[in-house]
């Protein structure tokens, strides 16, 4: 055993080294702002969680990473309460708002094990599916190499978790159906009901999961069966999970001890009804027909399904229970989601995707994976071995849902880690347990292409030296009780990072001193006259002219001579007239 220990120890070292070398290339100690999206709302709604107010930032909806920095947060305040450097959380908490840089070490170093661990979890899997741990550094080399993922590594994206846990739930619903596994069954619907926390895109894994459940259901007494091997789990564990367990429940007392009352609006309500209803009369009909044995029904009503259903919302409440109003509203926000409104109201399905992407850089490298991993389905089938099609229908769900929405690069990658198993199970061979020579070519082709087409550092550079040059404005310019009106969002100052993307998303933050703002109701909420408007120089036409800013205007301005910026690429005008603003 020891050299199949000392083996799995080296590949993992060997996966978190290429993990490593990839995010050695990213500009990990960039300001804040320079990547406030969507860093800004999640840490904004972290602190608020921790002064007892709502978290506002649910579109993801990414509650286990909420709950994650408020805890830490929270321990953060304690050890500088208890040194004499705060008095109270208030007055921690609007020090942490007014000076994320500050802050930004918890908040990376979470992003950057999220990402660790998910090149980890994936050199795992695809070690136990293919039977080496040779065959897991190969994974985990191709899903750290995979487009935008070494990118985002640093950044509190959610997409790094998200495609490890898909890989994760297709992993125990396709040797469950192997198996014919009720525990494995239910640990992949458990899994999953926490993916969907993490970012909603893991709902695509309800087909495969489905589709080897009724394929192939559990014998009778799944139920027992899983109950059986959690018992088993649990007395193997206990000596982590008590503490665990124990610690948790404290956490939630202490977080949840001010939010009261719980259920504040009737979506809510019925929602939890609905869901409670259903479960338990489905529950009730399966107990029915399994004890009176009614024919073609147990088709249908299978105790053991109900467990997964229970299972499932078990995931789903697990970080919902730290803080239960948000959690619940969390349910609330995923079922509008998925009904087509909140962030997907207004998207146009497939508008962003090109087929052709998929033949030129750098989405080659997933479109590559992704056809190797669906014709290992085909194949798999072919031959009877049918894990590399449970996963290939995963990699075909996830990746259509990538192209539905945006079509990013990153919006792939749970397509692609889906893909890889079987990608690599192609080049198996019998009597050979190792990657085969050859096939390390490849593999390390794609991680040299991946490490020599990362996001030029130089491209943040720019951003720091256009705030730069925007403050130099600003204290040319801005008299006090003065602001500078910026039209996009995410122009590439820190007071706009902050108006857009930390203000505009939190309950509550402290008075920031804005001299850039996007929305010109909070200037009037601020009491600031708004005296001078900036865009592109291309953008101002000579003279004087109307602006609409925020949805509001017109504001009458009059271009100055005066350029700003790295090449002199921006302007300035004079607002020589507001409309009536009211915050």
């Amino acid at each position: 055993m020891w050299p199949v220990r000392r083996g799995a120890l080296f590949g993992a070292l060997l996966t978190l080294a290429a993990a490593a070398f990839l995010v050695s290339l990213q500009p990990v100690g960039a300001a804040w702002w320079s990547s406030a999206d969507p860093d800004g709302p999640y840490v904004g709604n972290s602190v608020n969680i921790l002064l007892g107010n709502h978290t506002s930032y649910l579109d993801h909806p990414g509650l286990p990473t909420q709950d994650a920095l408020a805890i830490a947060f929270g321990t953060q305040y304690l050890v500088e309460r208890t040194a004499g450097r705060v008095d109270d959380r208030e007055a921690f908490a609007d020090e942490l708002l007014l000076d994320l840089d500050r802050v930004r070490p918890v908040y990376r170093t979470w992003a950057l094990l999220l990402f660790f661990g998910s090149a980890l979890l994936v050199y795992t899997l695809v070690a136990r599916l293919l039977g080496h741990w040779t065959w897991g550094v190969a994974g985990g080399v191709l899903f750290v190499s995979a487009p935008s993922l070494a990118a985002i590594s640093f950044l509190l994206r959610p997409d790094n978790a998200l495609a490890a846990l898909c890989l994760l739930v297709g992993y125990l619903a396709a040797t469950g159906f192997e198996r014919r596994s009720a525990p494995r069954y239910t640990a992949a619907a458990f899994v999953l009901g926490f993916a969907m926390t993490v970012k909603l895109t893991a709902v695509g894994m309800i087909v495969p999961l489905v589709l080897v459940a009724v394929w192939r259901p559990p014998g009778p007494g799944g139920l027992r069966e899983t109950a059986s091997a959690l018992a088993r789990f649990v007395r193997r564990n206990a000596l982590w999970l008590a503490p665990t367990a124990i610690a948790w429940l404290v956490l939630c007392w202490v977080f949840n001890r001010e939010r009261t009352p719980i259920l504040q609006t009737d979506d809510q309500r019925s929602l939890l009804v609905n869901a409670a209803t259903f479960i338990g009369a489905y529950a009730l009909f399966a107990l029915l027909v399994e004890r009176r044995r009614i024919p073609w029904a147990d088709r249908v009503f299978r105790l053991s399904y109900a467990g997964m259903m229970v299972a499932f919302a078990a995931g789903l409440a697990l970080p919902a229970s730290l803080v239960l109003d948000d959690g619940i509203q969390m349910l609330v926000a995923i079922k509008e989601t998925l009904g087509g409104g909140r962030v997907n109201a207004g998207v146009d399905p497939f508008a962003g995707f090109e087929l052709g992407a998929f033949f030129r850089s750098p989405l080659s490298v997933a479109g590559g994976i992704i056809a190797l991993g669906l014709a290992a389905g085909v194949v798999g089938a072919a031959r009877r071995c049918w894990w590399p099609l449970v996963l290939g229908v995963g990699t075909l769900v996830l990746g259509t849902m990538a192209a539905a929405r945006y079509s990013f690069d990153y919006y792939y990658a749970p397509a692609v880690a889906l893909a890889i198993p079987g990608a690599l199970w192609l080049f198996r061979r019998a009597g050979r347990p190792g990657v085969p020579a050859y096939l390390w070519l490849p593999v390390l082709f794609v991680f040299a292409w991946a490490a020599t087409h990362q996001p030029s550092k130089g491209a943040w550079d720019y951003e720091r030296t256009i705030d730069a040059a925007a403050q130099e404005l600003a204290d040319e310019l801005v008299a006090p009780g003065e602001v500078v009106l910026v039209g996009p969002y995410n122009s590439p100052i820190e007071d706009v990072r902050f108006d857009g993307l930390v203000d505009g998303f939190a309950d509550y933050v402290p008075r920031y001193p804005y001299r850039f703002l996007t929305r010109p109701q909070l200037a009037a909420e601020y009491g600031l006259t708004p005296a001078y408007y900036v865009a592109l120089d291309h953008e101002l036409p000579a003279g004087r002219t109307t602006v609409d800013v925020g949805g509001q205007g017109p504001f009458v301005i009059e271009k100055l001579p005066r350029r700003w910026g790295p090449h002199g690429e921006y302007g300035v005008a004079r607002i020589v007239a507001s409309p009536p603003l009211e915050p």
